[in-house]
């Protein structure tokens, strides 16, 4: 505003369309273009996608930089110029998609002292009855105990939802009524088609299309994607009641000291609970309490959320497992044992070779200036950050023979906030699948146990065949996002029992 010039973006692709940037080469071949722009630019690099600019992080050193050194800087999200993402968060207003500020620090911390880190071990006993549930399901099938990639998949998703309910909901609620569980899955995949039509697609890089398509709904009457996402919320709605029902409604600064006295006599088994009463904190002494809507919102965003990249996660684990016969015998072995570390590495090389989120998000909370190679480059707060998550777990510097799976790698102990290299040792430290800084997922040590639960289990009674993990599908949403997620197609496993 003073007038002065600000630093240039860091370098572009040559040759893009002056009126859609790089939107072409991105909307063709998604991830992969960022990675042959990536081999061409280096480990920084700018872009324009239609009206949207993103800033391309694609080493762990920069990640590093930018997602935990300056982390103050960088763990916003930007405004979304989506509507369909706008009209499905509430106009932003759940933990994913809500800019930093008090209210998404509030969500955030409510949702830790659930499913953090420190809290995940509680869920140990779902996660272990899941994992009997799919392999006594697998033990149903009639015939050579033989399931199709449809099949299995089908499985999955009901292992995943429910599991998702119940962390979100809680099980006294949810009574695992399997008929509303899969229309909750139907519904959720009908609002993501919804998402991927062409023009919505566009929309997000085109703000003007998103005006045409409000025009256009508003003249033809058209509101599916409304009508899908209320169909959800009745689902939702019938167990929410019975959660919200416990507090007996909204409780107001006037009624601080009330709303501590039920939420000590409750147990904080599930995140909506948790949301019925935020807690003080240093920097927010008195939180304004969240309305019932905001925490409907915020758990129907969590359980899709959820549902979504746990049930990506274990069938690709699945797939996985069936393609690598010696490495099913060591860890039946090992499990045997009590001795999980094989089990843990092997899922953390799944995420690393097969990760949902191929590119991840982030948005900067001001404008600034990032030095990279005693160089300034400029930053906006309209703009986006995003991590290259496929060109970083395929990077030499980082995994040695990255095109290999190699579940030794993560047999090294990890190191705390390092990036993805413990010093300068050739062993990977960590990945990328959870994100990274204030953004990261909550919930990483939870899943994390979820998916190691069900590959115990399986190894223990059965020998896998078959399965692929080479062909991928990819879909141009991610949970009402614009990046993207990659799911594995899968080919039929035999399930032989030990």
């Amino acid at each position: 505003m003073d007038g002065t010039s600000k630093s240039p973006w860091a370098p572009s692709p040559q040759g893009m369309s002056w009126f859609a940037g790089g939107y072409k080469g991105f909307e063709q071949d998604s991830y992969h273009a960022l990675t042959r722009w990536s081999k061409q630019l280096g480990d920084l690099f700018s872009v324009r996608l239609g009206f949207k600019r993103i800033t391309v992080l694609n080493s762990a050193d920069l990640v590093h930089k930018v997602l935990i050194e300056k982390e103050q800087l960088n763990s916003s999200r930007s405004i979304p110029s989506d509507t369909f993402e706008k009209l499905q968060t509430d106009q932003s207003k759940t933990v994913f998609a809500a800019p930093f500020d008090k209210y998404w620090s509030r969500i955030r911390r409510a949702t830790y002292i659930v499913v953090g880190k420190m809290y995940a071990p509680q869920f140990s006993k779902l996660f272990q009855e899941q994992a009997e549930r799919l392999v006594y399901g697998i033990g149903l099938e009639e015939g050579s105990g033989k399931l199709s990639a449809v099949q299995l998949r089908q499985m999955v998703d009901m292992i995943t939802m429910d599991s998702a309910l119940i962390m979100v909901l809680g099980s006294s609620t949810t009574k695992r009524d399997p008929v509303a569980i899969l229309t909750l899955i139907q519904k959720c995949h009908a609002l993501e088609k919804r998402q991927t039509r062409k023009y919505s697609r566009m929309g997000q890089f085109f703000p003007i299309i998103n005006a045409w398509l409000d025009f256009k709904s508003l003249f033809t009457l058209d509101y599916g994607d409304l009508d899908t996402r209320n169909q959800i919320l009745e689902v939702v709605l019938t167990w929410f009641d019975q959660v919200y029902s416990l507090k007996g409604g909204d409780v107001h600064s006037s009624h601080q000291d009330q709303a501590k006295q039920w939420a000590n006599n409750v147990q904080l088994d599930s995140i909506a609970k948790s949301l019925l009463n935020i807690e003080p904190s240093k920097n927010d002494p008195e939180p304004v309490q969240l309305s019932k809507d905001e925490i409907l919102a915020n758990s129907v965003h969590m359980i899709m959320h959820s549902y979504t990249y746990l049930a990506s996660a274990l069938f690709t684990l699945i797939q996985r497992l069936a393609t690598e016969p010696e490495l099913q015998e060591r860890l039946q072995q090992e499990t045997a044992n009590e001795n999980k570390a094989l089990a843990f590495a092997f899922v953390n090389e799944s995420l690393r070779c097969d990760t949902p989120n191929r590119i991840l998000s982030y948005g900067p909370r001001t404008d600034y200036d990032l030095e990279w190679n005693d160089s300034l480059y400029r930053v906006d707060a309209d703009t986006e950050i995003v991590v290259n998550v496929h060109a970083i777990h395929n990077d030499s510097r980082y995994y040695s023979n990255p095109q290999n799976f190699d579940p030794n790698r993560f047999m090294q102990p990890p190191t705390m906030m390092s990036p993805l290299l413990e010093n300068d040792k050739k062993f990977a430290s960590d990945h990328l699948a959870f994100g990274s800084g204030r953004r990261a997922c909550i919930a990483s040590k939870a899943s994390q146990d979820f998916l190691v639960a069900i590959l115990i289990q399986l190894v223990k009674h059965y020998r896998l065949d078959g399965g692929d993990v080479a062909e991928k599908s990819e879909s141009t949403t991610s949970i009402w996002s614009w990046i993207g997620r990659t799911e594995t197609k899968g080919s039929t496993i035999e399930f032989i029992k030990r």
